[in-house]
């Protein structure tokens, strides 16, 4: 629920096959707001420690101590996302998605979101070379087809 009462309003599509992933998704956002729990606590430092790691690149000051810090608070951050993956591993297995894969692509968007040098940048987006090295469930879940609009909505 959002500060006002309200049920928040969630976007997307999906594989067909990953409905019933999808709907388990929702219907844990929806109660319990698990996966938002497991990187509130982290989301706000996160960007902090990245500005200040922008300003020291921008300035050509050491960007060290803001980078150990964001590495540190990010491997916290990817422990919490482990434990949820666990707990939601039979869901991912229904869909023949390995959690360790999908683990492995959050670890790879955190590291390029500490990584990038410049704000324009900033994603944490999977790179298409790093997400064609996953079977295809795996990739069809990070970027799922966008089915075509009828010609007559065009």
């Amino acid at each position: 629920m959002t500060s006002n009462g309200k049920l928040p309003e969630i976007h997307g599509v999906c594989d067909a096959r990953f409905d019933t992933l999808r709907q388990r998704f929702l219907e844990n956002f929806l109660e319990h707001g698990e996966l938002g729990a497991a990187i509130a606590p982290y989301t706000t430092r996160l960007w902090e420690l990245k500005g200040q790691q922008l300003r020291a690149f921008r300035d050509s000051v050491d960007a060290g101590p803001a980078t150990v810090e964001l590495r540190r608070l990010a491997g916290k951050m990817t422990a919490e996302l482990d434990q949820f993956l666990q707990k939601r591993s039979a869901a991912f297995a229904a869909v023949e998605m390995p959690i360790d894969a999908a683990g492995r692509l959050i670890q790879v968007a955190i590291d390029r979101f500490i990584d990038t040098k410049y704000a324009a940048e900033i994603s944490f987006e999977v790179p298409d070379d790093i997400l064609q090295r996953f079977p295809e469930p795996v990739r069809t879940f990070f970027r799922p087809a966008v089915p075509e609009r009828p010609a007559a909505d065009r």
